[in-house]
């Protein structure tokens, strides 16, 4: 595994614990996570969508990167499929638990910040073709 993989897989796992504690084993408010800034706790909690958007674009994108590359390991269509499965998994989860509430809003920001990594992933990999080509056209 080069080094710029394995410093995208640990990324990627690092974020997969944070969407984890954060959806399942803290509270319902962002303000209740010990090492969340109180400001920007407080200010996510206000804007539910853009958090969970927030949340799932960066886990989408350090997935993307940490699977991607030259020699990818699959698909980048295929991850987003295993993460959107993920994100419902999470709301489901969710039902079971007395501190928290599963909402359908959470599911779709999840879907489109997936998406939107999936683009903006797609988008790089084309730039990056484009650089490397001689002429760059």
């Amino acid at each position: 595994m080069s080094g710029r993989r394995a410093i995208a897989v640990a990324a990627f796992t690092l974020v997969c614990i944070a969407v984890i504690y954060l959806s399942v084993c803290s509270g319902p408010t962002t303000a209740t996570v010990p090492w969340m800034p109180r400001y920007l706790a407080l200010w996510l909690d206000g804007h539910d969508f853009i958090k969970n958007l927030l949340g799932f674009f960066v886990l989408g994108i350090t997935g993307m990167a940490a699977v991607g590359g030259e020699r990818p390991l699959i698909r980048p269509w295929r991850l987003a499929v295993v993460l959107t499965l993920f994100v419902v998994c999470l709301e489901l989860i969710q039902l079971k638990l007395p501190h928290r509430v599963a909402d359908v809003r959470d599911v779709l920001a999840g879907w489109v910040a997936i998406l939107l990594a999936l683009a903006c992933d797609s988008i790089g990999r084309r730039i990056a073709a484009l650089c490397r080509t001689p002429g760059g056209s």
